[in-house]
C-alpha cells in the first residue's frame, strides 16, 4: 500500500522553490513525504513510513493516539468538531 510508505524527495536547487510550500505526501498518495535540496541530479527514495496506522485515514504516522486512541492528530481533530457540530436525530 502507498499509505505504508515514506518519500524522501531531493530536487535540484533550480526547482526546489517550485514545490516547497507543495504537501508532496498528498501528491505521491503516501503517508510521509519529505522534500529537500539535490546536490546535481533530482532523486527519490521509498522507504517504510514511521508510526502506527490512523484508523480513520489509514495513513501510517508517529503521532497515531496523541490526542486520540488510533487516531492521527488531524483525525481526532476532525472527529472532535464533527461530535461538537453534529445535530441531534
Amino acid at each position: 500500500s502507498s499509505l505504508e510508505a515514506k518519500i524522501k524527495i531531493e530536487i535540484n536547487s533550480d526547482s526546489y522553490s517550485d514545490f516547497e510550500n507543495v504537501d508532496m505526501a498528498e501528491i505521491c498518495i503516501t503517508s510521509q513525504a519529505t522534500l529537500g535540496r539535490a546536490e546535481g541530479k533530482s532523486k527519490s527514495e521509498v522507504v517504510k513510513a514511521e508510526g502506527s496506522k490512523c484508523a480513520r485515514c489509514w495513513k501510517v504516522l508517529p503521532e497515531v493516539g496523541e490526542q486520540m486512541d488510533g487516531v492521527c492528530n488531524r483525525c481526532a481533530d476532525a472527529v472532535e468538531w464533527h461530535h461538537k457540530h453534529k445535530k441531534a436525530a
